[in-house]
């Protein structure tokens, strides 16, 4: 691909009028205030690294270099410093997506759709994909599986700065109402990452404790969510609870004390090594 696209590059500069936005690029988002600050630095250094674009029915096309175009209108320069490829739509949208993630810090969600785009635009296998990409298979899917976020929640995880872990362990929840939820509370208690697994989990295996809470008309005010959200250490509590009565149920002899005070609960548990057969 290297080879290819310095055989066919030219440096020519362009009116930023005269260069039209990439469809498949893979930035989405584009804050003014680092477009103000880039166009300072423009002002005074000029652009040190030429934009990409690619010649298509007479017109030439963004494939990497938007800020720095922003920067340039914001500036009223009358040309840029272009490097011209001659490059199919395939090429030209893998080359966007790698300059973009060397060159420029993409967020885990433009990374993910950027790559969801390339795959279902020019079949690429998702292997192959994160070969050309330089990434592990197994990172590759992480960010695709980032797209299964609504809207909301993709906002609620990008200002509250949430790790790939929190994003991870919150789709164990297929329960919208659920996983929002568990979001929420993940950001209001300041939850780390493994505590943040352990609620995930809990929610994830034993729904029906909490769904009731969750229904957006439902009118009671006491419930298992609303006493669990006071001290988050319950919802583990109950897996204590259903482990020593899974126990008790495959036969044996369990003895369990719990004791709850005021800054602390205990719990005694003797378990026999073997079952007691005469239990009925």
């Amino acid at each position: 691909m290297w080879n290819q696209r310095k055989k066919t590059e030219k440096i020519r500069y362009l009116p930023p009028d005269s260069i039209y936005s990439n469809p498949r690029g893979a930035r989405r988002k584009f804050s003014p205030e680092r477009v103000e600050a880039l166009s300072r630095s423009i002002s005074r250094y000029g652009i040190l690294q030429p934009l990409t674009v690619q010649k298509r029915c007479g017109e030439y096309e963004l494939i990497c270099g938007e800020m720095r175009l922003r920067a340039a209108k914001l500036l009223e320069m009358k040309t840029v410093p272009c490097r011209v490829l001659n490059v199919s739509a395939k090429l030209g949208a893998e080359i966007a997506l790698v300059e973009n993630l060397q060159r420029t810090r993409l967020d885990s969600f433009e990374e993910g759709a950027a790559a969801d785009r390339l795959l279902k635009n020019f079949r690429y296998f998702q292997g192959e994909l994160a070969d050309r990409l330089g990434q592990s298979p197994s990172a590759l899917s992480a960010k695709l599986r980032l797209l299964r976020f609504t809207p909301e929640e993709r906002d609620l995880i990008e200002k509250n700065d949430l790790t790939p872990r929190h994003a991870d362990a919150l789709l164990h929840l297929r329960d919208p109402a659920m996983r929002l939820f568990a979001l929420n509370y993940m950001i209001e208690n300041a939850l780390p990452p493994d505590h943040s697994e352990e609620l995930c989990s809990t929610l994830s295996t034993h729904p029906e404790e909490f769904v009731p809470a969750l229904r957006p008309h439902s009118s009671r005010r006491e419930s298992p969510v609303r006493r669990l959200v006071v001290k988050d250490v319950r919802i583990f509590i109950n897996s204590v609870d259903r482990a020593i009565l899974s126990i008790r149920e495959a036969g044996f002899s369990v003895e369990a004390e719990k004791e709850e005070c005021e800054e602390f609960i205990s719990y005694s548990i003797r378990v026999p090594k073997e079952k007691e057969f005469a239990l009925k």
